[in-house]
């Protein structure tokens, strides 16, 4: 008997929210949370809140977050900071930021792992201990934090991790082909299930709410595999919850890269017991099409068509309940498509005035968010909230290869925008999107 059946079989599926009711549609915010402090010659290390200046505004990021009207906020804890060597952790940041959370009534969706582990992880996922090491962390921090915590998210997007970290060559371990892919992807699950089972033997009512990218593919060739990347895109889903057996159409090409009989035993036997499937997805980056004739593959937009498709689909398909944990548009893809926001906005005079508000793409998306979400949630769908990523403008990952400050890969998104202020500091700057989505948010509290 797995630890779902365990469970009473009449007992309600866990909630985001404590004492939430049934119906209570949660709205979150999240800080973009990359932590990579491995760098090769040439590269930078990100820390995406000391690039954004968070370790020292993190109250007023909070309090932010507060403002505007959040139930949640998901958090990353950076892991190589809160245990700086194997066997010893420094709590001191932390608690402060776990104590405010708590102080200004945002529940904490705990990011613990977002592509990157610590410095002293020589292989990173790789390593040996890996498993044994993230399951350790994780059991430290959900006995520290019991009371306070019980939302949990161990690995940020694990398929979307074994393609940078391990075909892409991008970040540690840096493999370069479907058997690195294979490698992570095998590792990083197995710390998904040792993580998830730390967290639950020190809090019970922990709830884990699994995270994955969402990615679709529109394909002008004549498909050279019976296997869709729609299907790919699922891989590390499919292996977290047993479902990826023999006849699976998945099998043929993950066992050539190295996937064994033994590993979809072990997971089959060890399937992850997730309580909400969290699905990040981008209308301007979620979607992508093949054009036929030149091998070229470029962004599509995606629109509420694809998002409704992931949630209805990944519903149907898993049968837990939904929670968009990111979404959001860059305001740099305003242009790039000729889709109803292009086709609505079109200046035909070159020398026009740029529009009053900075954040109207982003203003116009949260719009279509908004009527999407009742139009799935008006058919029963399970949809129980959603994330506007980021709270703040994020510092694009181009950093990590770049060079120069960080202002010049500032990327606009947040419902703040960065600014550098003459005290030399980035401060945050109010955007109209924010006060509209507060009252979005208020709206669904009187509704």
């Amino acid at each position: 008997m797995d630890e779902r059946e365990a469970r009473s079989s009449d007992e309600a599926p866990p909630r985001i929210l404590r004492g939430s009711g049934p119906d209570r549609f949660v709205w979150a915010t999240g800080l973009e949370d990359t932590f990579i402090p491995q760098a090769r010659p040439g590269q930078r290390p990100i820390d995406e809140y000391e690039l954004i200046g968070h370790y020292d505004a993190w109250r007023e990021d909070i309090d932010l977050a507060a403002t505007i009207g959040f139930d949640a906020i998901r958090y990353g804890l950076p892991w190589y900071r809160l245990q700086p060597e194997g066997g010893r952790f420094d709590w001191e940041w932390a608690d402060r930021v776990i104590d405010h959370l708590a102080r200004r009534g945002l529940e904490p969706i705990l990011d613990l792992v977002h592509y990157g582990t610590p410095l002293w992880l020589a292989r990173g996922f790789l390593d040996p201990d890996y498993p044994a090491m993230v399951a350790e962390y994780a059991g430290a921090v959900a006995r520290r934090y019991a009371g306070s915590v019980r939302c949990y998210t161990p690995v940020n997007e694990p398929h979307v991790t074994a393609l940078i970290c391990g075909r892409a060559g991008q970040w540690p371990p840096y493999g370069r082909d479907d058997a690195g892919y294979v490698a992570v992807a095998r590792a990083v699950c197995r710390g998904v299930i040792e993580t998830a089972r730390a967290v639950r033997s020190e809090v019970p009512e922990a709830v884990i709410v699994h995270v994955e990218g969402t990615g679709y593919w529109i394909d002008d060739r004549v498909p050279d595999s019976a296997v869709s990347d729609d299907e790919r895109c699922l891989a590390t889903l499919e292996l977290l919850t047993g479902r990826l057996t023999d006849d699976h159409p998945l099998r043929p090409e993950l066992s050539a890269a190295g996937l064994t009989d033994a590993d979809l035993d072990w997971f089959a036997s060890h399937r992850l017991e997730m309580d909400v499937l969290g699905l990040n997805y981008y209308p301007d980056g979620s979607v992508h099409r093949r054009i036929a004739g030149a091998d070229v593959l470029v962004p599509h937009w995606g629109g509420t068509e694809y998002l409704g498709r992931a949630v209805r689909e990944l519903h149907e398909r898993y049968r837990i309940p939904i929670f968009i944990s990111e979404s959001g548009c860059n305001e740099l893809s305003s242009g790039r498509f000729d889709g109803p926001w292009r086709r609505a906005n079109e200046v035909n005079d070159a020398d026009a005035a740029a529009p009053a508000d900075p954040s109207a793409f982003r203003r116009w998306w949260l719009e279509q968010l908004v009527t999407e979400i009742a139009a799935i949630r008006s058919e029963g769908v399970p949809l129980v909230g959603c994330t506007w990523w980021p709270l703040i403008d994020a510092a694009s990952w181009a950093y990590f290869g770049g060079e120069g400050p960080v202002d010049g890969y500032i990327e606009p998104g947040g419902l703040h925008a960065l600014r550098r202020g003459s005290d030399g500091r980035l401060a945050r700057e109010a955007l109209p999107i924010a006060h509209r989505l507060r009252e979005v948010i208020a709206e669904e509290r009187v509704a």
